[in-house]
């Protein structure tokens, strides 16, 4: 089984939701779980994979202001439609995907999961 925990940079990444996701991640990590998790909107310059322990921790950074549009829902859609294509390339078993969405504001991103990785 493959679980992708997706985290946004922000405020409750560190306190509530950041907690509730490393405890989430010590009770999974010596199971058959193979476990990612997805950082949005990080700080890093690039797109980097780091291996923590056997878990994988994604850093998608933001986008490149200059590029951006001035229309917030698009930019958040074009966004998150970027990254699961970029997933996409690396996910190499599409069976037993479990993706763990602790934000509201994600929609667009749930929508581009199921369209293109979920079995139809």
């Amino acid at each position: 089984m493959n679980l992708y925990i997706f985290n946004e940079t922000r405020r409750g990444a560190i306190f509530g939701i950041g907690t509730y996701i490393r405890e989430l991640v010590i009770a999974l990590k010596d199971s058959d779980i193979h476990i990612s998790i997805i950082n949005l909107m990080s700080d890093k310059p690039q797109i980097q994979i780091d291996n923590i322990d056997g878990i994988n921790y994604w850093y998608f950074p933001n986008p490149i202001l200059e590029l951006r549009t001035l229309d917030n829902q698009k930019q958040r859609e074009l966004y998150f439609k970027n990254i699961v294509y970029l997933l996409k390339i690396h996910i190499t078993n599409e069976k037993e995907l479990i993706f763990h969405i602790n934000y509201n504001q994600c929609t667009s991103l749930a929508i581009e999961l199921k369209k293109c990785l979920i079995a139809k």
